[in-house]
Formats: C-alpha cells, structure tokens, sequence
C-alpha cells in the first residue's frame, strides 16, 4: 500500500524509473526502499559536517558583513556551538584588511566578541562611507553652484549662447 501511495508522487525521471521496474519485482516497502537510494543516491546533497566550517573564506570583493552571514548560516545548520573551532574557523577566512589586522592586535576567544566587535567595525565603515558621499555630494553641489554663479571670462560663453562676432 505505501509503494502504491509513493508511487503517486512521482514525476519525470522517478516515474521512468518505477515504471520500467518488472511486475513483481518488489515484494517489500525495504526493498524498494533500498532499491530507490542505490537509484537516486547520487542526487542527494551531503549534510554539512563541522569540518566544512574551515571551507568557508571570505570572497575577494565579499563585505565582512557578508561572509559572517554566510559563516553563521552554516554554523546555525550545524548546531555547533564549541566557540575555539568557531573562532578559528572565523580567523581563517577572514581577508587580510583592516578587520583582520584588529583581530591579530587584539585575539578574541569568543565568537560573539568577534560578532559584536565586527559589527562595530560595518557600522563605523558604514557611517563613514556615508559621511563620505554626504561630502562629496556637498562639495559637488557647491562647484556647481560656484559656477553659475562666478561671472563669465572674456572668451567664455554661456550654455545654448553663441559667441558674438565682432
């Protein structure tokens, strides 16, 4: 009854499959049990294993923000919370940089000091690069604004204007 219930399930490739199965091949729900994993094993994604952490490094252009999204979504599927291997793990994928440079000054032994200590560091980036297009906006309006209002040299003229012949 269970295989008959399945078997309503599938579609594409899994229902060629069954369907080229002989009549009366299976005569247990653990043999097509078994029969289905040898089939399709090799469409199956490998769970994470606490080792994969050490895979995981920051990308070249990556934000720190990013890569320590990425690097606590893993550790969220993994449910680990031995802080050295978290640490380390951090340690070894982090990009050389400014961030990097704090952490060898300044070790960490836990990860949320890492946590809090780089999201200090995306804020104060953050708000500096703010600050920054906040300048260069200003500034870029003020040359504006410093030309239309300086009066015209001798050979200049103004937009749409021809110069006058003599």
């Amino acid at each position: 009854m269970r295989c008959k219930m399945l078997m309503g399930t599938f579609t594409g490739t899994t229902i060629q499959w069954f369907s080229g199965l002989p009549d009366g091949h299976i005569s247990s729900f653990g043999q097509f049990s078994n029969l289905f994993r040898e089939q399709f094993h090799a469409n199956w994604v490998k769970p994470p294993v606490l080792y994969d952490l050490f895979n995981v490094r920051q990308r070249e252009g990556e934000t720190l923000k990013d890569y320590l999204n990425r690097l606590w979504a893993l550790t969220v599927t993994l449910r680990t919370h031995d802080e050295n291997v978290m640490v380390s793990t951090f340690e070894e994928g982090v990009a050389l940089g400014p961030f990097c440079d704090s952490l060898i000054r300044n070790p960490t032994e836990t990860f949320y000091e890492i946590w809090r200590r780089a999201v200090a560091h995306i804020n104060t980036k953050e708000v500096v690069l703010a600050r920054n297009n906040d300048s260069y906006s200003r500034l870029s309006k003020l040359r504006e604004a410093s030309k239309l209002s300086r009066p015209m040299t001798v050979n200049e003229t103004s937009v749409g204007k021809k110069p006058k012949s003599r």
